[in-house]
């Protein structure tokens, strides 16, 4: 072997070897003269090689007509020698033909023939002809998308060692395309890539940290670290990454209008999803003024670069009339055109749209499969849409055990509507074993997190055991002449159990309270009652004589009708207290069912960029 570079030497090499006639020889001059940037020498060598039927020469030969080397600029000239190189089985010649046919560049456009020849590089076992035909598939050009066949394909070109194949094949990960999302499969194959020098895998793990998608928690300093690297090496994505630190403050004081200027300057680095994110802060007003119409033309700037978001943000806009005049047949167009990309949101809108006939003619069953496929890539909230159709029969049969499991999916993964429903299925014994503690634990869970239909669950609970009437009957007793307050009374009410309001407790503390109450009731109907025994004895004696003349006696048998504003209020708070306990110890049943969420929605507020 050789231990030292000794560049002289190979050169003079080749050159021994050329004048013997050797074609190869001619092109490995070529490409030294090429290195040694003398493209004139090296155009006349790839020629001279490809005359003696080196496929490698031609290759070389039809690059240097493609890209001007040596040579005046000719695509057709190129297609022509790209053609010679795939008949001797140059792969890639192959991938460069493909690519000539997927642009119409040189050529007329057809991608169809483009797949083809991935599809023959990629048999002979080039990773370039796999990732390229793994795009195809992924994308839907010149063939249907089909997600698995794309995962499989990179899966493929990854176990060979190609750090785009690796990349691609985190990407998968992340989105559940073509495999189960995971994380940490997608954060591994990241960091696999990085390590092999792929500086876009830099700008994927920045977002992972950003994100906290594959790491324990969010790292805002270790994203805007991660960013500002990649930029340094050109990434156009790592700026928009940049500008999401800014706006949110990740790593670094929050600043709209350097947000702003980064997302700025990324868009017109070519980055299309970029414009989206400067369309969305006209929206918000986030760093600039707020106008519809700007934002429109953004985001359709964004859609015509080919940008998934760009295109569903744009189905937004014409669905809702946000700076155009509302049109929603072809707000459901370009939600199509998103969702043909892979977009969940999107995808999960269409079937909302078709779900309430938006646009389109109403379908149960294409709702349902959207839905479906949504859920598929693994976003918690979509999840619970198709378990919402399930438990409505949305296209699909009734199952409601297969709603539970889906609820308890998403409510694993987050999702406080999920978290609500699920406290439904418990309160109603549907899909799951009927629990009503575990029903009053998730709803809990939920109105923490701010779910409103948990809040209202809780409440109407609340009322129908009677709840904050306990408070009101002791203050009433406490602050009654007849009853003085109580020592007891006063401790009892500066607890914070009896501070906080009912719906924000747990089920535990929610008996304790009961509990205590009662007591505290029992105890006062006891003082009213031995403190004022003359006094209901004569109420009695004279509720009798009154009955005497009456065809109801039973109506004065047991009380009397009092004359005393005193013997009324009595009377007023012995009933209270009485109707309270019956109330606390054997709860009212309700027909009126809680309040399940219906989490479908045509958008969300908040995005994961």
């Amino acid at each position: 072997g050789v231990s030292v570079v000794d560049e002289k030497k190979a050169v003079s090499l080749y050159e021994k070897s050329a004048a013997l006639g050797h074609a190869n020889a001619y092109t490995h001059l070529g490409k030294c003269f090429l290195a040694a940037k003398d493209d004139s020498a090296a155009f006349l060598l790839f020629q001279k090689g490809s005359d003696l039927g080196d496929r490698v020469g031609k290759y070389c030969l039809a690059r240097c007509y493609h890209e001007g080397k040596g040579v005046a600029k000719d695509s057709n000239k190129a297609v022509e020698l790209y053609q010679k190189a795939t008949i001797l089985g140059d792969t890639d010649a192959l991938l460069r033909l493909g690519r000539c046919y997927m642009k119409g560049d040189g050529i007329k456009r057809d991608p169809t023939k483009a797949v083809q020849l991935y599809q023959r590089a990629t048999d002979l076992e080039s990773t370039g002809g796999m990732i390229s035909l793994g795009d195809c598939y992924e994308r839907a050009t010149g063939v249907e998308r089909d997600f698995k066949k794309a995962a499989a394909l990179y899966h493929q070109a990854a176990d060979k060692g190609d750090p785009r194949a690796i990349l691609r094949l985190g990407e998968c990960y992340e989105n559940a395309k073509g495999v189960e999302k995971d994380a940490n499969m997608a954060f591994k194959h990241y960091k696999r890539a990085q390590e092999a020098g792929l500086n876009e895998a830099t700008t994927r793990l920045a977002w992972c940290y950003a994100n906290g998608v594959g790491v324990e928690e969010k790292d805002g300093a270790k994203a805007f670290e991660m960013f500002s690297k990649a930029i340094e090496n050109g990434s156009k994505e790592a700026l928009r990454g940049l500008g999401f630190c800014y706006e949110k403050g990740l790593g670094v004081r929050s600043n709209l209008r350097k947000a702003v200027q980064m997302y700025q300057q990324a868009a017109e680095a070519g980055n299309s999803t970029a414009w989206s994110d400067l369309a969305n802060c006209v929206v918000n007003a986030s760093g600039m003024s707020r106008n519809n119409q700007k934002a429109f033309l953004l985001f359709k700037k964004s859609a015509s670069m080919g940008d998934a978001v760009g295109n569903r943000k744009l189905g937004w806009c014409y669905v809702k009339g946000i700076g155009v005049e509302k049109d929603v047949r072809k707000g459901v167009q370009y939600y199509h055109r998103a969702a043909d990309m892979g977009d969940s949101m999107a995808i999960s809108s269409l079937g909302v749209c078709y779900a309430k006939g938006m646009g389109v003619r109403k379908d149960q069953v294409k709702a349902f499969e959207l839905f479906k496929r949504a859920a598929e890539m693994g976003n918690p909230t979509d999840i619970c849409n198709l378990g919402v159709c399930y438990k409505k029969g949305t296209g699909v049969e009734v199952n409601h055990q297969k709603a539970a499991e889906l609820y308890q999916k998403a409510a694993d993964m987050g999702d406080a509507a999920a978290i609500c429903n699920l406290g439904v299925c418990y309160y109603n014994g549907t899909g799951v074993e009927k629990n009503g503690d575990k029903a009053l634990s998730f709803w809990h869970e939920a109105a923490k997190m701010g779910n409103s239909a948990a809040k209202h669950n809780l409440e109407r609970c609340r009322k129908q055991r009677g709840g904050d009437k306990a408070e009101s009957v002791l203050l009433l007793a406490a602050l009654s002449k007849l009853v003085p307050p109580t020592v007891s009374h006063k401790s009892m009410m500066q607890r914070p159990l009896f501070k906080e309001p009912m719906a924000t407790l747990s089920p535990e503390d929610q008996t304790k309270r009961r509990s205590l109450a009662l007591e505290a009731l029992k105890m006062t109907l006891e003082l009213v009652q031995a403190k004022h025994r003359k006094d209901l004895a004569e109420a009695a004696q004279r509720a009798r004589e009154q009955a005497k003349n009456s065809d109801d006696e039973r109506k004065y048998k047991d009380r009397g009708k009092l004359s005393s504003k005193t013997d009324l209020r009595l009377i007023q708070l012995i009933d209270s207290c009485k109707a309270l306990l019956t109330l606390l110890s054997e709860p009212k049943k309700r027909n009126n069912a809680p309040k399940i969420v219906k989490p479908i929605q045509l958008h969300r507020k908040k995005e994961n960029k």
